[in-house]
């Protein structure tokens, strides 16, 4: 099962270049559909952990992939340690605020994980069965 990881500085460009990763490691293993998908999320994730991380706790944000034969796993982790898997998928009335939603509907799973660097917050997608 390959995997990559890269760590990006925790700024509004890691999005882009969390993007660009994917591409370049995943464009000639998986069907286009589900790279499209996997990218949507991934960017949603981080900016997820550039916008709502305190600076205070770190400056990276890091892009993890696992190909498997079947599944997708991508986790995007930052330093921030108090994400409540909980929280309102919707917000509505908010702007912004889908990203989480995005994830639960086009992942066929996903999660959170705390570590002692910061937290893990991860989707798979069984890309066999396109996707989510």
């Amino acid at each position: 099962m390959p995997v990559w990881s890269r760590r990006f500085p925790r700024t509004p460009e890691a999005a882009g270049g969390a993007r660009a990763f994917l591409r370049d490691v995943l464009s000639s293993r998986i069907p286009p559909v589900v790279l499209d998908n996997a990218i949507l999320l991934t960017s949603e994730l981080a900016v997820n952990g550039v916008r709502h991380v305190p600076a205070a706790e770190g400056d990276w944000l890091e892009v993890s992939v696992d190909h498997g034969d079947e599944v997708l796993k991508i986790a995007v982790r930052s330093p921030g340690k108090d994400f409540a898997r909980s929280q309102d998928l919707s917000r509505r009335g908010e702007p912004g605020g889908w990203g989480l939603r995005f994830v639960d509907e086009l992942s066929s799973r996903w999660g959170v994980t705390p570590d002692t660097d910061g937290t893990a917050v991860w989707f798979e997608m069984d890309w066999r069965t396109g996707g989510g």
